[in-house]
Parts: structure tokens; sequence; C-alpha cells
């Protein structure tokens, strides 16, 4: 199982960049944590709710701006990878700040917009947000 940000890789590596390991996300990161709730409706209005776990998923929304070419080249393979929402893999918790690891996957679709055109990969500039949400499997 793919680990990141470990396994997220550019096509060519170089010395300065390897893997997404050295590459945090922007500090204003987005932490949503939602119970799994089954909700009975009868006719007459009376409603009735039970916890289908009592496991939280916790859900992610991860921010890189102003990166170059070869940090979007690297989360672009690996959401590819994963074809993008269907195959989960292992966030390493202490990428965002915190201690541990999960089974996420990706949440929609990867959003990059390229805000400023150079002469290669590593001279372009890019902004990448993308949302992960917990699994367990």
């Amino acid at each position: 199982m793919a680990t990141y940000p470990y396994d997220a890789i550019p096509n060519s590596t170089t010395i300065a960049f390897a893997s997404m390991a050295d590459k945090k996300p922007d500090r204003g990161y987005s932490y949503d944590r939602e119970y799994n709730i089954i909700t009975f409706e009868s006719e007459a209005g009376y409603e009735r709710r039970s916890l289908r776990s009592r496991r939280p998923k916790r859900s992610y929304k991860l921010e890189y701006t102003n990166v170059n070419g070869l940090v979007r080249q690297a989360i672009e393979n690996f959401y590819v990878a994963r074809s993008g929402a269907l195959e989960s893999f292992v966030l390493d918790l202490a990428h965002v700040g915190d201690s541990g690891t999960i089974y996420v996957r990706f949440d929609g679709a990867l959003s990059i917009t390229e805000v400023r055109s150079g002469l290669g990969a590593a001279s372009d500039i890019y902004n990448i947000s993308f949302d992960l949400i917990e699994t367990y499997t």
C-alpha cells in the first residue's frame, strides 16, 4: 500500500526534490470530523437516530501554494496511480503536523491552477488543493 507523502515522486527525480516528504502543505489546512448517523423518520414525523459506528471519519483539505512543476508532477502522479478516489492509501500525519498514520482516499478532483509559466517544470509555479477522507481499509 502506498504512503503519502513518501511515495509521491515526480517523473524525473532530481537531487533537489526526491519526494513530497520535504514539502509541507500550507499551514491553514482544514480538518473535519463527522459521525455516520442512521436516521429513521416515520410517516407521523417521529425521528430516531443511531450511530452506525462510534469512530468518526476524519477529512482533510490540503493546499500547496506557489509550488514548482516538480511538486505538481509528484502530486499528480500519486493521484493518477491511485486512480483518483478509487484506491486508498496511508497518510503519514506527521506531514500535516500530527502523529500517527491513517488510511485515506482522495475525495473529489485534484485542483491544479497555474500561477506563472516558466521555461520548464522547475520554473513553473502552481497552486494545488485536494481533499482526503478517512477509510477503514
